[in-house]
């Protein structure tokens, strides 16, 4: 487990300018703003988190975000790729641009390429929202369900958004998870990799319990599909590992 490095002082200025850009265009695009609505994000949490929308690819040199270039096999320079799609950052409390990833609207089930783009340079590690001084947290795979939990229960818990199952930990991560009271596991799916990474959890933080959604995949499922009480959910399993003490 190592410490994950900060993008560097280029790279947060390219990404916060990108930011600002995308959050704009958002306001301007109703079919993006009716996305995120759908997942039951409201205009003020929007405008808090910076969720915005990339309204076509684009396309910059490595060396312009202050990342030494990639070279491809056939000799060409690789390029950073900022899809088409909603933009999601992660943004310290202290201001500084730590993450960005972009939700692709061109995604399809047979694409090689994923759902989720995490730009080059961003840190290597999870994404964490809301107030960790807290004894309680509670970590998800979506930045999008961590930014929802903030928005419903964000006076009672912090989120961390792991972002899949092969993201790495990192020592800043795990110090969170061990300090906190109690980490609750809510994963999309326990399929293999979702296993593997819970039985990863379940061995450094012993103060972790399985807290799916209670109905759907997701906590945004839950709370959209089903008119599941996100606060009450988060309350039960507080009490319940209380009760299991």
């Amino acid at each position: 487990m190592k410490t994950a490095e900060e993008p560097s002082l280029i790279w947060q200025k390219e990404a916060i300018a990108f930011i600002e850009w995308c959050h704009q265009q958002l306001w301007m695009n109703p079919t993006a703003l009716t996305k995120l609505y759908e997942r039951g994000l409201m205009d003020d949490t929007i405008k808090r988190f910076k969720i915005g929308y990339c309204p076509k690819d684009i396309w910059r040199n490595y060396s312009e975000w202050g990342i030494a270039t990639k070279i491809k096999s056939n000799g060409k320079p690789r390029m950073i790729w900022l899809p088409h799609g909603l933009v999601i950052p992660w943004i310290h409390d202290n201001g500084k641009v730590l993450k960005l990833n972009i939700r692709r609207f061109k995604w399809y089930p047979e694409d090689k390429y994923g759902k989720y783009i995490k730009i080059p340079g961003s840190m290597n590690c999870p994404a964490t929202y809301g107030d960790t001084s807290l004894p309680f947290g509670i970590i998800l795979e979506s930045e999008f369900d961590s930014i929802l939990i903030q928005q419903e229960v964000g006076d009672s818990i912090f989120s961390i958004a792991n972002g899949g199952s092969c993201q790495p930990l990192d020592l800043y991560t795990d110090f969170l998870m061990r300090k906190a009271s109690l980490i609750l596991f809510c994963p999309d799916v326990v399929d293999i990799g979702g296993a593997k990474f819970l039985n990863r959890l379940q061995s450094t933080c012993k103060n972790g319990v399985l807290w799916p959604a209670p109905q759907g995949k997701s906590p945004g499922d839950a709370l959209m599909d089903y008119g599941v009480n996100l606060l009450e959910w988060i309350l039960q399993g507080i009490e319940y590992q209380k009760f299991r003490r």
